[in-house]
């Protein structure tokens, strides 16, 4: 891209977060002086989801000490080198109700998750997963792979009046069609579940999966257990419908953009599996949390105040459930033409938007 801009092949390169391309535009394009450049926060995230419904992500210690085995701050450095920042929670730092968080008690409150393998190690051995495959203790450094008692689920159908016979749903609905449970059915057993961690990542070149590799296959066999990775073309129908695939992944790796207008109240719903709530996640905490952030009113400094406690709140409850790894969030940057006056792009407007601003000198 920056090639071709060089060129003259285009003009203007807009909503660049890549850090690598980010500094080579700096280098040739401002460096040459043929452009200038604006930067601004980038209106979303690069993080991992964790799928909550199946195999060992199912447990808040899994989320947690896989959350631990992360340097993120190396991570940040090789991904966004100098251009983008660590995110600790599932938020972007262009929200105005972020920025006054921060400046407030946020970073107190939520859990933060700086690389902490003797942490991970407390988590899985207080969680229970201290046996191997034979039921027996499992000891550091034998290589072996750690296991956990579980109780043994499998998922139901629903009754024929509401869909097709053999139809394996997520949820349950009752006779309004409202959602109002899983629709997992105990078997009554219990086996060793394994810690092996099934990972579901695009196949084209990603710095960010590049740099997930180099820690955490490592890190993940040193307390005991196991990362097997999947790259594939057609990743993202594994996110969105994993229930129904017949290969389960506990997590995925990739980018979001949140939307101009953000509803975490969609993210939580029942609902919303598997469309936008990713993690499978049947959480009635949740979904009050996100119902407080619907019920805001921020027309007022008083309501404002308000609902950035409720953000808080919020990220403090979903930081602790971990149900993503969040990496980093990017300082996006604009280059157009030195003859460009009045350039003003935001995250919130649209390149029409911009366009219809500017002029030339």
């Amino acid at each position: 891209m920056v090639d071709a801009i060089a060129a003259g092949e285009a003009d203007i390169l807009v909503d660049l977060q890549d850090g690598a391309a980010i500094g080579q535009a700096l280098d040739i394009l401002v460096g040459g002086g043929t452009h200038s450049f604006i930067n601004y926060n980038e209106l979303g995230q690069l993080f991992s989801q964790l799928q909550v419904d199946t195999g060992p992500t199912q447990f808040v210690e899994v989320r947690q000490a896989l959350s631990f085995l992360h340097d993120r701050h190396e991570i940040n450095e090789f991904v966004g080198r100098g251009f983008s920042t660590v995110a600790h929670g599932p938020w972007t730092t262009a929200w105005w109700w972020y920025q006054q968080a921060a400046a407030l008690d946020l970073y107190d409150r939520i859990t933060i998750y700086d690389l902490n393998i003797a942490r991970a190690l407390q988590l899985l051995e207080e969680g229970g997963w201290n046996y191997n495959a034979d039921g027996t203790p499992w000891v550091h450094g034998s290589g072996e792979i750690r296991h956990k008692w579980v109780d043994e689920w499998h998922w139901g159908v629903f009754p024929e009046d509401h869909v097709n016979a053999g139809d394996v749903q997520r949820i349950y609905l009752d006779e309004n069609g409202d959602p109002v449970r899983s629709n997992k059915v105990y078997t009554g057993e219990q086996y060793l579940m394994p810690l092996i961690i099934n990972w579901m990542v695009r196949e084209v070149t990603y710095p960010l999966r590049d740099a997930i590799e180099a820690q955490l296959f490592d890190n993940l066999a040193y307390v005991g257990g196991r990362l097997i990775q999947e790259r594939r073309a057609n990743w993202s129908p594994y996110l969105t419908q994993a229930y129904r695939q017949a290969e389960r992944f506990q997590m995925h790796t990739l980018g979001i953009g949140f939307g101009t207008t953000w509803g975490p109240w969609l993210q939580a719903h029942l609902l919303s599996i598997p469309a936008q709530n990713w993690g499978q996640v049947d959480s009635p905490t949740m979904r009050e949390h996100a119902e407080n952030i619907r019920g805001g009113d921020i027309t007022t400094q008083a309501g404002r105040d308000a609902f950035v406690q409720t953000f808080i709140d919020y990220m403090a409850y979903l930081t602790y459930q971990a149900y993503t790894i969040p990496m980093t969030t990017s300082l996006s940057h604009d280059f157009f033409p030195v003859g460009i006056g009045n350039w003003n792009n935001n995250p919130f407007w649209t390149l029409p938007q911009a366009l219809q601003r500017a002029y030339w000198r």
